[in-house]
């Protein structure tokens, strides 16, 4: 199983590459409480690197973390392969809180995202995931678009949370 281990943004300043160190953590079975107190079965990614200081920024060195989260009656490890799971908006209305979220120096909305698993080998699956968010570089008329090759580790997470 063979990933570049990269997150690529592009957007009006260019295109920028960084690697990852470490795996991501893909979590099944986790269990989130709806407003109406019912439960609500989700999956989700957490996906983190280092990164340098913004252009004009502080000097210092941030981390860029994605996480999203989407429902699926069963987390099945053999047949999510090719799988595309897709996320059109970073809020979701049913639950009034975010799914996706690319934490880029601030907390930014995750948008269009498409997740595909193309490769496991045991408790580990190579994905390839991309959207987009606003550009913090940029204003509110910059984007950035993301694309990120690598790899996640399976944890399955049975305990209930809550919010």
């Amino acid at each position: 199983m063979i990933a570049s281990n990269q997150l690529t943004m592009t957007g009006v300043d260019g295109k920028s590459v960084y690697s990852f160190a470490d795996d991501g953590e893909l979590y099944t079975h986790r269990i989130r409480k709806l407003p109406s107190g019912e439960p609500r079965e989700e999956h989700g990614i957490v996906i983190e690197t280092e990164l340098p200081a913004l252009q004009g920024g502080d000097d210092y060195d941030s981390e860029c973390v994605i996480s999203l989260s989407w429902v699926d009656a069963h987390f099945d490890s053999e047949s999510i392969l090719q799988k595309l799971i897709e996320i059109p908006n970073s809020y979701d209305e049913s639950i009034a809180d975010h799914v996706t979220n690319l934490y880029y120096y601030e907390h930014l909305g995750f948008d269009n995202v498409r997740l595909r698993f193309v490769d496991r080998d045991d408790d580990r699956f190579r994905i390839e995931l991309t959207g987009a968010c606003d550009d913090p570089n940029n204003g509110p008329d910059g984007r950035l678009d993301i694309h990120v090759d690598t790899v996640v580790r399976l944890r399955r997470v049975s305990a209930e949370q809550t919010g």
